[in-house]
């Protein structure tokens, strides 16, 4: 990915839906979210420089139809870096990360059965095969108003 091509067009619609998503976590929470915990899978990843156009068409169509497979996936997004140029943590970073994938479950029971099904068999080999670099860590989030429950 050391040129900077077009996304194509399955990178759009997945763009596009996180577009979408926008409004839904810029408005306040409802009674039933509030308190509500999730499990989010962050997975930060670097393509290899050497994947043709085909190769990454046929990665972004790998993750999309994960996204999909899966029941226990209550939000799956994926996004590339951006970069502001401000002084500070951007310029301590030893390993850059292009791009952020960030799924959420409900509870590590949804995870566990996530990380077990076929479609995540089939992004695990394609991290294995089509990264540089990724790193994947489970964090249990709730709304920062509810961040003393940690």
């Amino acid at each position: 990915m050391a040129s900077r091509r077009r996304p194509s067009r399955s990178a759009r619609s997945l763009q596009g839906a996180a577009r979408r998503e926008t409004c839904a976590l810029l408005r306040p929470s409802t009674p039933e979210e509030k308190g509500r915990r999730v499990i989010a899978h962050v997975v930060l990843f670097q393509p290899r420089s050497s994947l043709s156009t085909p190769e990454r068409r046929d990665a972004l169509a790998t993750i999309a139809r994960a996204a999909s497979d899966v029941p226990e996936i209550r939000r799956f997004r994926i996004g590339r870096r951006v970069r502001h140029g401000l002084p500070g943590y951007e310029q301590m970073m030893g390993q850059d990360y292009e791009f952020a994938l960030i799924i959420e479950v409900d509870d590590v029971e949804a995870l566990k059965r996530y990380l077990k099904a076929p479609s995540h068999a089939a992004l695990g080999h394609l991290f294995a095969t089509a990264t540089d670099v990724a790193l994947a860590y489970d964090y249990e989030i709730v709304d920062a108003a509810d961040a003393l429950r940690l």
